[in-house]
């Protein structure tokens, strides 16, 4: 299997181009996870959504093939609030999530952040790179994060460990050159399908965001358009 069906769907032109459904959608990002593509079709596919335009239904049918590749967890916690921002990171800003989680913790809340490392194009830093600094390397798995949870209080995990797929995928991504729409899907990976925080950057994903999430059907999102796309406020101009 390939993704050639799925990019003749969306790379026609621009009078003929059709969107993924949402279950095309998981299955072409299912093969993607599985190893299954060459990077070419990879490249073809993530260019071609781009210049269409993704589709909510693209977006969320990502979403759906993240969580086929997440490992189970006892998610059965108490007060449970799971937070993104880009998993490339920040270039300019401090990274403020790490010690707002720590804080949470200690009120009585129960964070779980996903994060990584070394994600193209910006390579920035991110909490990940901040708990490893601070002396909490984040975890590789989702059991393990959900057990720090209740013994502590919080927990990052470094997606490309907990879902190895992610790993080779940023040598591709780096080849693009621009942000694919793995960028905005992964921001919504919610294994605990909790109450959720993530953060945007430019107002159209902002308003699409809204529609997914509420696909998605998690209890309660918050979608911050913070600093460099963080969930933190920004310090200089008004925070959506």
């Amino acid at each position: 299997m390939n993704l050639k069906p799925y990019i003749q769907k969306v790379a026609v032109g621009p009078r003929g181009s059709k969107d993924l459904t949402r279950e095309e959608a998981r299955e072409a990002n299912n093969l993607i996870l599985s190893g299954e593509v060459h990077p070419v079709e990879f490249g073809a596919l993530t260019m071609a959504m781009r210049v269409k335009g993704e589709a909510d239904s693209e977006l969320i049918g990502a979403v759906d093939a993240f969580h086929d590749h997440c490992d189970p967890a006892d998610w059965d916690i108490e007060n449970l609030v799971t937070v993104a921002s880009p998993f490339d990171g920040k270039d300019r800003l401090m990274v403020w999530t790490p010690a707002a989680a720590l804080l949470a913790a200690a009120s009585g809340a129960k964070v779980l952040v996903l994060s990584d490392r070394d994600v193209p194009p910006k390579k920035g830093v991110t909490p990940s790179l901040v708990f490893q600094a601070l002396g909490y390397p984040p975890t590789s798995t989702f059991a393990e994060a959900a057990d720090l949870l209740r013994d502590r209080g919080w927990a990052c995990v470094e997606m490309s460990r907990a879902i190895p797929a992610l790993g080779p995928l940023k040598e591709w991504r780096e080849l693009l050159g621009k942000r694919p729409y793995l960028s905005t899907a992964e921001k919504l990976i919610n294994p605990a399908r909790s109450p959720y925080i993530t953060g945007v950057f430019h107002g159209p994903v902002f308003r699409q965001m809204d529609r997914v999430v509420r696909e998605l059907s998690y209890p309660k999102t918050l979608v911050v358009q913070g600093s460099q796309g963080s969930i933190e406020p920004k310090n200089s101009a008004p925070t959506n």
